[in-house]
């Protein structure tokens, strides 16, 4: 998997970003580009935070409510966390946070969290887990240029 932070104003790009990774991909896996996929974390990994406040709230010792709204729209996560903690460390508090984090949570909302969903999606279709309602992989909305991808059957072998 080819994973991306894409950033808010490189949005409208997101397809040709998409193409020039999966050319990219095409070109170094030639016949075994069925294994891969292109995926982003919109806009950053520390954006899927704000979907589980817990987490948030045991590594920062702070009272944060849950978010209104698709966390994958907060445009400076990592600034935000230092406004609601100053002394937020990304590398000693985000691994406390993830530690914890509720992924289950985060997606719980199927109107929310379209390019980690797509992630999650094609995730488990490569491992083989049938598409429950674990997830919201049935009924949640997927990024409509990373979503269309599907591991070939053979990917697991």
């Amino acid at each position: 998997m080819l994973i991306d932070d894409l950033e808010f104003s490189r949005r409208e790009a997101r397809r040709e970003i998409f193409d020039r990774y999966g050319a990219v991909l095409d070109a170094i896996l030639v016949d075994k580009r069925h294994r891969a996929s292109v995926h982003f974390l919109v806009n950053m990994i520390e954006a899927y935070y704000f979907g589980d406040p817990d987490a948030i709230n045991e590594a920062l010792s702070i009272q944060l409510g849950v978010h209104d709204g698709d966390v994958e729209e907060i445009r400076h996560p990592k600034g935000r966390l230092k406004e609601l903690s100053p002394g937020f460390d990304e590398i000693r508090h985000g691994r406390m946070i993830v530690e914890n984090i509720d992924l289950e949570r985060v997606l719980d909302d199927p109107a929310t969290c379209a390019s980690l969903r797509a992630l999650v999606k094609w995730c488990s279709a490569a491992i083989g887990d049938e598409h429950s309602d674990r997830f919201r992989l049935k009924d949640g909305v997927c990024c409509p240029v990373t979503g269309q991808q599907r591991p070939h059957p053979d990917a697991r072998s």
